[in-house]
């Protein structure tokens, strides 16, 4: 899975879970009280991961051309540089665009485009808000000033700043996951539907983190996807959270599969 479809996925379960505010009883009790508010903890987190990192971070200048340049020698400069799109620059600034596949004799300028407002974004707009628009379209323009100067193509989704963004949107899945297990499961009854050999496997690194003055709690220690399959699992949790349908069922699946079969998830 990329990492442009796993924020895609993860982000709106993210969401959904940092704004729950549902009741439950404990499990395995009777008479129980209703649960206990739950507030969450980590919109400061998530308004860092999301507001601090903007589509400035991933952006590239415009490379351009002047309208009267040769359209086929242009077309074989992009091919060369592996262009698909640039932009054309006159009276000091950038007036449109071309694509290489429409280039063929003649001018730039018979080929020029010009910029419309579903293609256009501001260099301070937030990273996440720009994965939903290149999910339909291969590059989007960014304004500076009321001026382009920039372009974001799904290319630049494999920068850094967008994989920061990635692991920023699982650290708060798995926050949020985290404290709804807490406050659903009494007396760290959870353990009894964690596979064994993987509950050991959390209880010696438990032990071992206590070694180090590190230790936190046992659920800390568990696995990324064994806290979604707590959930994922659970009928009750489910109807709470609202996973109910069979494709959000498929979607938090797919990321329960993600943390297992990434080992850069399962260091989280």
């Amino acid at each position: 899975m990329s990492f442009f479809h796993s924020v895609m996925l993860i982000s709106p379960l993210t969401y959904r879970l940092d704004q729950c505010k549902f009741r439950s009883t404990y499990r395995g009790r009777k008479g129980a009280e209703p649960m206990k508010y739950i507030k969450s903890s980590s919109h400061e987190l998530r308004d860092m991961f999301e507001n601090s990192i903007s589509v400035n971070t991933i952006s590239e200048k415009l490379i351009c051309c002047s309208p009267g340049d040769n359209a086929l020698e242009v077309r074989e400069r992009m091919s060369i540089d592996d262009f698909d799109v640039l932009g054309v620059y006159e009276n000091n600034q950038v007036s449109g665009y071309i694509e290489k596949e429409n280039l063929e004799a003649g001018h730039c300028k018979d080929y020029q485009k010009i910029f419309h407002p579903p293609q256009l974004i501001a260099n301070s707009t937030p990273l996440i808000d720009i994965l939903p628009i290149l999910k339909e379209n291969n590059w989007i323009f960014v304004l500076e000033k009321n001026h382009v100067t920039s372009i974001v193509t799904r290319a630049d989704l494999q920068k850094a700043p967008v994989r920061m963004l990635l692991f920023g949107q699982i650290t708060l899945l798995e926050m949020n996951i985290q404290r709804i297990i807490e406050s659903f499961y009494e007396h760290d009854a959870w353990q009894q539907y964690i596979w064994s050999e993987r509950l050991e496997n959390a209880r010696t690194l438990f032990a071992k983190r206590k070694r180090r003055n590190e230790a936190i709690s046992l659920l800390d220690c568990i696995q990324f996807c064994d806290k979604i399959c707590l959930v994922v699992r659970s009928p009750e949790l489910c109807e709470k959270l609202s996973i109910l349908d069979k494709a959000e069922k498929q979607r938090v699946g797919a990321i329960e599969d993600l943390g297992t079969e990434s080992p850069m998830l399962r260091i989280l």
